[in-house]
């Protein structure tokens, strides 16, 4: 993430009362879990002992930062777990999150689980661009999307009470600093772009491992 998208990230929160989470920040969750949206976006193992799920924000770069430690997760996990993920806007922030999440969802029901991946790789590497001419953009670069059907969904909000419906869930959960990116493993979460290190340990807690 960049020095100047940071600090502006920082002014953000801090208008708000708020402030960055400290590196190795986790909360055991005494929360009942949340439960696994059935149609939502995964991947990893088809048979896992433990599901992740991902609270994101396309346009949070701590979000953004966090993808290559994900990966590194699938790479020593991918046989137990699997990584799904749920919409997370924060609109008050992030004036692009929620139509970026918008636009997602419709590649994803053109194209399916691949198309909405690679889509979600190239909203992550373009987080300056998330206009809607910027969205149009990418989803015409994974070829095969129907974008009189694409716009139609972004200028309807078709998706967008799906959306706010599964926010609302987690919301209802009452965890405190909650935020993006934010991760429920098990009955723990960790929130903020952490280190390989921290989900390693919170993976292997979850699998008895620990």
């Amino acid at each position: 993430m960049s020095t100047t998208r940071r600090g502006f990230t920082e002014l953000s929160l801090k208008l708000l009362g708020l402030s960055l989470l400290a590196p190795s920040a986790l909360v055991a969750c005494s929360t009942p879990q949340l439960a696994v949206p059935p149609k939502a976006p995964s991947k990893g193992a088809s048979d896992p002992k433990l599901v992740i799920q991902e609270l994101g924000d396309f346009e949070c770069p701590f979000c953004a930062d966090v993808q290559p430690v994900l990966e590194q997760v699938l790479d020593h996990y991918g046989d137990r777990v699997r990584i799904v993920w749920r919409d997370y806007p924060l609109s008050h922030i992030h004036p692009y999150a929620m139509q970026a999440a918008e636009a997602a969802r419709e590649v994803r029901a053109q194209l399916g689980e691949e198309g909405f991946w690679r889509y979600h790789h190239l909203l992550f590497m373009n987080q300056n661009a998330l206009t809607r001419e910027g969205l149009a953009s990418f989803a015409k670069k994974l070829g095969g999307v129907d974008m009189a059907r694409f716009t139609k969904a972004l200028d309807e909000k078709t998706h967008q009470a799906a959306i706010l419906a599964e926010k609302a869930e987690v919301d209802k959960l009452g965890i405190d600093r909650l935020g993006t990116p934010g991760f429920f493993i098990g009955s723990e979460v960790i929130i903020g772009s952490q280190p390989f290190e921290v989900f390693r340990d919170a993976i292997q807690e979850q699998l008895g491992q620990g």
